[in-house]
């Protein structure tokens, strides 16, 4: 017999009614809690991650606008390996000068949160401990690299540079070499191995290498420099003058090579292009002895006597009273303060490599040790207050460079990070007054104008 059908409104009242009965609810309720229970969990793990996903992906998340190292041989990303494949991060680089920040609209922002927050360095504080203490922890730090990153050479230049600081010289070309096998585009290795070789008066040797590096990256500091000076002791003056004058096209603002430039002209007895030299030299430089001691030789030979005396009396002044600091320092300076330093260098190249590979917060720790271990390094601080910068931790980022400015008074770029730092803080009295610092240093830089001119008035 066919059941009568159901009126709909019947149904939906039954429906709900059933949906109500204290029985179902209980049947209903094992299976809402482990539901509830996970999306709490992953609401909280997601607010607790977010500063760690946040701080490691942002280390690099794009240049600088403090300071950062000159990485190669594209910044602010992985390198490009042999055949144009994306590759390690390469070279542990020079630390450059920083450049300025610049202004950012609304100025100041809400710090980025981290986790454990690492305190800005400060002076050092730790406990005296032994030259073989550091040692053995610069090793560590460069083992630990080898660790974390097995497959990339970074650790292993880095390794052969703690053996150089150490005076093990075959330890080091050991390394280099093992990480040529690995990657043979790497023109910091070559540098560094044209260096050892120089400096084991292997002069034929050096030019090679660092020839080699050239034709890999041309814009390496002091790269042209060590090039030139070495083909002038070696009598290649023609070579020496050329890759001279292309250090000097690359870096206007070298000092050193416009003294060697002005040596080598002097032998090649064009006695006008070498006092050219000595004298943009002596402009850059005031206190550099070598340019004197050079104009003083050059004016001798054009016959100019009271110049050639006045240059003289300047050579022996600055000369002697630069070896008189050189001495004191030899004194004074012990064999821990010596190694600590290195550590100090030790613990900046690893923090570039940890930053290189998007690893902040590893970076953030050895750069802070670094400024623990020596009060007058400005690589590490440089390097810190860029990545503070870069996570919009202006106020950490403002403290470490005041520290540079102490360090380095007249640095006029310095000044000015200050300035731009204060002003994304909201102090623009602050601001002004450091930039003006900046302008008493540099008056006729126009960018320094023009970021004062763009701090609001109160």
């Amino acid at each position: 017999m066919k059941r009568p059908a159901t009126p709909r409104k019947h149904r939906k009242d039954t429906a709900r009614s059933a949906r109500r009965a204290p029985d179902n609810r209980r049947r209903r309720l094992p299976w809402v809690l482990p539901i509830a229970v996970v999306v709490c969990a992953v609401i909280l793990g997601w607010t607790v991650a977010r500063p760690l996903w946040t701080s490691g992906n942002t280390g690099r998340a794009g240049p600088s606008e403090i300071a950062s190292a000159v990485r190669t041989p594209a910044a602010g990303g992985a390198a490009a390996g042999p055949g144009g494949a994306t590759a390690e991060p390469e070279a542990i680089p020079p630390v450059a000068e920083p450049p300025a920040l610049p202004p950012k609209p609304g100025l100041a922002g809400p710090e980025a949160a981290s986790p454990e927050p690492v305190p800005a360095p400060s002076q050092p504080a730790e406990s005296p401990r032994s030259a073989e203490d550091y040692r053995q922890e610069s090793f560590e730090v460069a083992e630990q690299l080898r660790k974390d990153f097995p497959g990339s050479t970074d650790p292993i230049v880095l390794l052969g540079m703690v053996h150089n600081w150490h005076g093990g010289t075959s330890e080091a070309m050991t390394c280099w070499e093992q990480a040529l096998q690995r990657n043979p585009n790497r023109a910091d290795v070559y540098k560094n191995m044209g260096m050892v070789a120089r400096q084991n008066d292997e002069l034929d040797k050096a030019v090679e290498l660092w020839r080699k590096a050239a034709a890999l990256q041309p814009k390496i500091p002091d790269l042209y420099n060590l090039l030139g000076e070495t083909l002038m002791d070696l009598g290649r003056l023609e070579e020496a003058a050329a890759v001279l004058e292309k250090d000097i096209e690359l870096f206007p603002r070298t000092t050193q090579s416009h003294a060697i430039l002005g040596h080598t002209y002097l032998q090649l007895k064009e006695p006008e292009k070498a006092k050219e030299h000595y004298e943009k030299g002596v402009a850059l430089y005031p206190k550099d002895w070598n340019a004197y001691y050079g104009l003083a030789r050059v004016c001798a030979t054009l016959g100019q006597r009271d110049e050639a005396r006045q240059y003289s009396q300047q050579f022996k002044k600055l000369r002697d009273a630069d070896l008189e600091v050189h001495d004191a320092r030899r004194t004074t300076t012990r064999k821990t303060d010596s190694v600590r330093q290195i550590l100090a260098n030790t613990h900046t190249h690893a923090g570039q490599i940890y930053r290189a590979h998007r690893h902040a917060w590893k970076a953030e720790r050895h750069f802070c040790r670094a400024a623990e271990l020596d009060s007058e390094n400005k690589a590490c601080r440089r390097e810190l207050a860029s990545l503070y910068e870069q996570n919009n931790r202006n106020a950490e980022a403002l403290e470490v460079c005041e520290q540079l400015v102490r360090i380095n008074p007249k640095n006029a770029m310095y000044h000015l990070n200050v300035g731009v730092l204060n002003a994304r803080l909201q102090r623009f009295d602050d601001a002004r007054t450091a930039i003006e610092k900046a302008l008493d240093l540099e008056p006729d830089n126009p960018q320094f104008k023009q970021t004062y001119e763009s701090i609001p008035q109160r």
